[in-house]
């Protein structure tokens, strides 16, 4: 028998139904590929005005 790895001790393999009952699904009104484009870019220039003091 093998020993296991670090990772595998670490992170156990699942089944794919394991893993899907983990996963939170968003419940909230439909959000389009624009919208989700805006608030990266504005997030982005916050974090970048942040760090750069500007």
């Amino acid at each position: 028998m093998r020993r296991r790895s670090r990772r595998e001790e670490l992170y156990p393999p699942i089944t794919m139904e394991e893993a899907l009952a983990r996963l939170s699904l968003y419940e909230g009104p439909p959000v389009s590929d624009e919208e989700i484009e805006k608030k990266l870019t504005e997030h982005a220039q916050r974090e970048w005005r942040r760090e750069n003091g500007d």
